[in-house]
């Protein structure tokens, strides 16, 4: 099943290695397993992977992110003509009290096509070049490694969905984002936009990998933590801002997500104020 990276704190991610690769026609990907992530962006050619049962044909234009922990490897000969980018990073652990931003959220497809692959480019170039250079800094490219994750993230189609289609996928999540407290739904979304429900959401998978549900859950739960951190309103408070109307079913949903209950959440986050007056 092909999956989708979510990101809370894209600045929080850290850049293992990066380079291009230049094919000579010889050979293929070997076979590994890795502990970091392995973004690859094809910019000439023809890429065979798989990873553990899914396989996946990468052409020019697109990107592929391999997970750490999962086994990859190439599944026909480098083509003459072939070059991609790559990239290995890991997530670092926030700083404590530091709690994610909704509005810095990032979900990253596992495959897809780039709709603006000469900016992405450009990103790696310029990470290359500063690398080259001895000129790259961590911190730097942690923030280069976030431009392109959110270049990936903004502008990826999957494979397969066209531009057209995709537009509604695209103006459905924005909408969601904007008014996730909303008693909104499929159905709801479709009126808004003139479209049949069920075909609103088949072209919303399509393109996300979830379900329009799962989508304003995500977004819900996104305000929810920031609002947990940041104010001082009770779970209950919370939860009808959030978009949800019944506490018991947020905080299920709550828990699910984030492994620990709203109160659990805050008490972890929440930053301590020492008064010295």
């Amino acid at each position: 099943m092909v999956k989708t990276l979510e990101i809370d704190m894209p600045s929080r991610m850290h850049a293992e290695a990066a380079g291009l690769f230049v094919s000579s026609g010889q050979g293929r990907h070997p076979q590994r397993e890795t502990p970091f992530y392995d973004l690859i962006f094809v910019t000439a050619g023809e890429l065979g992977m798989q990873e553990d049962a899914e396989a996946f044909t990468v052409r020019a234009g697109e990107m592929l992110l391999l997970w750490p922990g999962c086994t990859h490897w190439g599944t026909q000969d480098y083509q003459s003509n072939l070059t991609f980018y790559w990239l290995h990073f890991v997530p670092v652990e926030p700083f404590a009290g530091a709690p994610p931003d909704p509005d810095d959220a990032l979900s990253i497809p596992q495959f897809g096509r780039v709709r603006r692959p000469e900016r992405l480019q450009a990103l790696f170039d310029h990470y290359l070049e500063d690398t080259d250079g001895a000129g790259l800094t961590p911190s730097a490219a942690s923030a280069l490694l976030s431009l392109i994750l959110r270049e990936i993230a903004d502008a990826s189609l999957p494979a397969g969905v066209e531009q057209a289609s995709t537009h509604l996928a695209v103006r459905t999540r924005a909408f969601i984002r904007a008014h996730c407290m909303l008693p909104l739904s499929a159905s709801y979304l479709a009126a808004e936009f003139g479209f049949n429900a069920d075909y609103l959401a088949r072209i919303y998978h399509m393109t996300y990998g979830e379900t329009v549900t799962e989508a304003i859950h995500r977004h819900r739960i996104s305000n929810a933590c920031h609002m947990l951190v940041g104010t001082n309103c009770n779970v209950g408070e919370i939860s009808r801002l959030c978009g949800f109307a019944e506490p018991g079913y947020f905080r299920r949903l709550f828990k699910g997500a984030k492994g620990v209950t709203p109160l659990a959440y805050r008490r972890r986050h929440s930053r301590v104020y020492i008064n010295t007056g």
